[in-house]
């Protein structure tokens, strides 16, 4: 891994919810990206079906947007990850092999779907190369008192 993306100023701030770029030997660019979009599922049933459907049009309609919001200018970064980093929108619009999103969703351990991302290439109609899709489940055992929890830590930081 080459680069995680930084965090967000506000959980409601604009942008993909996350993005790590990895150097890789033998490809292309010598590099490749997920652009991520993060979901919660607080349903009882084990159906987040909904929840992922909205990261993948979100990764769809506004992808290359979030990506041209990135700004690397204050960092210091290598020659060849400031190259691949500055033409991050230009590869997710080319569909570029380098290119891949990833959608995550988190929920009770009791919500747990025995399918979650079969659907994703409907959805997510471009970039159609191998391994341009990331699909995560995080399963959490009570999912809202964790969150309250980490609420608590943040105001308590403040």
């Amino acid at each position: 891994m080459e680069i995680l993306g930084p965090p967000k100023a506000s959980v409601n701030d604009g942008g993909g919810d996350g993005l790590v770029v990895y150097r890789e030997a033998g490809t292309a660019r010598s590099f490749s990206f997920r652009l991520w979009e993060m979901k919660k599922y607080t349903g009882k049933a084990n159906r987040p079906g909904g929840a992922i459907l909205k990261g993948w049009t979100q990764l769809s309609t506004k992808g290359a947007t979030y990506l041209g919001m990135l700004s690397w200018g204050d960092n210091l970064l290598a020659d060849d990850t400031r190259e691949f980093v500055g033409s991050l929108a230009e590869q997710w619009v080319d569909e570029e092999e380098s290119a891949g999103g990833g959608v995550s969703v988190a929920l009770n351990a009791t919500a747990i779907p025995t399918k979650a991302f079969h659907l994703a290439h409907k959805h997510f109609t471009t970039h159609k190369h191998p391994g341009a899709l990331k699909g995560l489940v995080v399963a959490i055992d009570n999912l809202e008192g964790f969150a309250e929890e980490v609420r608590e830590y943040v105001w308590t930081a403040l």
